[in-house]
């Protein structure tokens, strides 16, 4: 038999669990290579500049995947570095 208490336990642990699966969600959508948001990007890219030659939309689009990219690289290794360090 639950105590209780039971109910409300069950309840933060699916808020720990939502809230996890929203942080990968949103994490997952960062334009950077080997992310989901990386064909989104392109996709984006691809139908709101129809106009544009594809080598355009494909130089755009790695530019941005590439600045996108280096600060997502740039801000886990700041973080290793304050969580090792400090």
């Amino acid at each position: 038999m639950f105590p209780l208490t039971g109910p409300l336990h069950l309840e933060l642990i699916l808020q720990y669990i939502f809230s996890l699966s929203l942080a990968l969600a949103v994490l997952n959508m960062v334009p950077a290579y080997y992310l989901d948001g990386h064909h989104f990007l392109v996709a984006l890219i691809n139908f709101k500049l129809q106009s544009w030659t594809p080598q355009h939309r494909a130089l755009l689009a790695q530019t941005i995947l590439q600045s996108c990219s280096f600060l997502f690289a740039s801000l886990i290794a700041v973080s290793l570095y304050h969580l090792l360090v400090d």
